[in-house]
């Protein structure tokens, strides 16, 4: 998602995933691989899940070291085809729903301050994934929608397992940028 105010082009990259909405977002002064690699690297820190696939456009943005990463980590990458903005529509309607929910109200920080930007959008992020209620998950959060797609007798993600055991098949792991 590219912002213009007063001169000045802001980068906000947004990733979703299809099946929990989770969502992630940062942003940077330009399109670079190397910033899209450290968007993936952030992603993966604070994702509730292993990724294992992704869907891109095919900007240069996720070439070079992006494209080296995600291949060293064994990650399934999928591209839209060209001019074809309906092969992510998950993305694009999370860019509209982070526009006209948080990016129009904090134009001027956005401009002008980046790191406190990226604070408040977290804290937005947070409250997106872990109490607004998604109409397409039956009115629950994305957060909720993860744990109670958990089972937690063969899933060791609660913190009071104590049990060893292997990780639930239904494993959400597909992500979109």
């Amino acid at each position: 998602m590219v912002k213009f105010i007063n001169g000045i082009r802001r980068y906000i990259i947004t990733a979703i995933d299809t099946k929990s909405d989770f969502a992630f977002a940062y942003t940077y002064k330009s399109p670079s691989s190397q910033n899209t690699k450290d968007f993936f690297l952030k992603l993966e820190n604070v994702a509730p899940f292993k990724i294992q696939r992704i869907q891109t456009d095919n900007g240069s943005e996720f070439e070079k070291y992006f494209r080296e990463y995600i291949q060293k980590r064994k990650i399934i990458h999928y591209h839209n085809y060209p001019k074809c903005p309906k092969m992510n529509a998950y993305v694009e309607r999370f860019n509209r729903t982070i526009q006209e929910e948080f990016a129009d109200f904090n134009l001027n920080t956005l401009a002008y301050d980046l790191d406190k930007f990226n604070d408040k959008l977290i804290n937005w992020l947070l409250w997106y994934n872990t109490k607004r209620l998604h109409h397409s998950l039956g009115l629950i959060s994305p957060m909720k929608f993860i744990i109670n797609s958990y089972n937690p007798e063969k899933c060791n993600m609660l913190w009071t397992s104590t049990k060893i055991c292997q990780s639930s098949k239904k494993r959400y792991t597909g992500f979109c940028y």
